[in-house]
């Protein structure tokens, strides 16, 4: 397709990539201040980012830009965990998940099947809720008249500058419902 480029940034290269949350920015906003949402969600949380797994893509045509964020299954696992999500344990009662005894919930049998989708699209908003600046994050690139101090969460930012307009986050159904950031 001419006039669309796609970057994808998944640290593994999974080809099973699921997209759970579809980040969509303002018309017309630097490719330079997408590139660096792009890297804060994908970073490791060490360095403010989410450690998360996404693609870009920026049409050129229309001047639109779209992040396509998932996540691994133990990275899912390991925040539901964080998260104090609960789940049906194999005697019955609801408990929060933990990996120690992952073996011991119902359904725990196909780990990629056994948060919900709408689980696994909470945990990947909590985590872009996450998402610090570092000392080395003077400014947001793009906007040299925002200034950003270390440990600040980016979303706020995002949410005074029209960056990021909304996280749509689509159900099989094709129900979708639009998340402020």
């Amino acid at each position: 397709m001419a006039g669309r480029h796609v970057q994808n940034t998944n640290r593994d290269h999974d080809d099973n990539f699921q997209s759970l949350v579809v980040i969509e920015f303002a018309h017309g906003l630097s490719a330079q201040t997408v590139e660096w949402i792009l890297q804060k969600i994908t970073d490791g949380q060490a360095v403010g980012g989410a450690e998360l797994l996404a693609c870009s893509v920026w049409d050129q045509n229309i001047g639109e830009s779209l992040i396509h964020v998932g996540a691994s299954s133990s990275r899912l696992l390991m925040a539901a965990e964080l998260m104090e999500i609960k789940k049906y344990y194999k005697d019955g009662s609801l408990r929060e998940i933990s990996l120690a005894d992952i073996d011991d919930f119902m359904g725990s049998d196909e780990l990629d099947e056994f948060l919900t989708m709408a689980e696994k699209q909470k945990i990947i908003l909590h985590e872009l809720e996450t998402v610090r600046s570092i000392e080395a994050d003077n400014v947001i690139p793009g906007f040299r008249n925002i200034y950003l101090y270390k440990g600040e969460a980016i979303s706020g930012h995002c949410l005074l500058l029209s960056c990021a307009i909304t996280v749509s986050i689509n159900y099989i159904s094709e129900y979708c419902l639009s998340y402020h950031i």
